[in-house]
């Protein structure tokens, strides 16, 4: 076993894994629904700038996006000790190697490769 933080409410635990991020189930599902939360209205954000660039911009996209960033970490410095509540640039790359890959390879409903 080994000693690990959790991500959630950073408390140390012992873990029978190397990989577990979180102490408890109820850390896990609460972690997972705010970034659920989260990516939702920044992926409605994210889009409009792509592919509704005009009209996003004149709308204050840019300072809009800088406003949610902004909120989310204060929200962490208040109800999470300051502890992030994102990953890194690298774990998010070692998570989705497909979306970084030079070469996107698509896929069919059935979730195999084209």
């Amino acid at each position: 076993m080994t000693a690990g933080r959790c991500k959630e409410c950073g408390a140390t635990f012992a873990a029978k894994r190397g990989t577990r991020e979180f102490c408890s189930a109820t850390c896990r599902r609460t972690w997972n629904n705010r970034r659920a939360t989260r990516g939702a209205i920044l992926f409605d954000a994210v889009m409009a700038w792509r592919f509704q660039r005009g009209a996003f911009e004149a709308a204050g996209g840019r300072k809009l996006l800088g406003q949610l960033a902004s909120t989310f970490r204060a929200e962490d410095e208040r109800e999470r000790g300051g502890r992030r509540s994102w990953d890194d640039l690298r774990r998010m790359k070692q998570r989705n190697p497909g979306i970084f890959a030079a070469v996107v390879v698509g896929r069919n409903v059935a979730g195999r490769r084209r």
